[in-house]
């Protein structure tokens, strides 16, 4: 990902001319990235899901500071993105016995 998405800095090298300048709201700052176009509806939707995390904490809880309120929404993120990591792996280990079962079937059924 840091490939696609990289905070604006002035030394732009020549693999960055293939990338473009936006400006993302996050917790209340104004945060310059260069881009990847094929990248940009994503890395918006992205930055939009981390602000109204961190809005929603900070309504919540209010009385705290944005540096809460944002690291509370990147826990919050970070415990459902290893969720879905480990679905994953159960799903990939259950289709590799899967695959193992159907080879055996087939196998058995090849012999007759």
């Amino acid at each position: 990902m840091m490939d696609e998405l990289t905070v604006k800095d002035d030394n732009v090298t020549a693999k960055d001319n293939e990338k473009f300048r936006i400006h993302l709201n996050i917790a209340e700052r104004k945060i310059p990235f260069r881009i990847k176009r094929e990248n940009e509806e994503r890395i918006r939707k992205a930055a939009n899901l981390i602000d109204d995390k961190v809005k929603s904490y900070r309504q919540k809880y209010a009385g705290r500071d944005a540096q809460d309120a944002l690291s509370v929404a990147i826990l919050d993120f970070v415990v459902k993105l290893l969720d879905v990591m480990e679905n994953n792996d159960l799903q990939t280990m259950q289709l590799k016995e899967l695959e193992v079962e159907i080879d055996d079937y087939l196998q058995l059924h090849e012999q007759k």
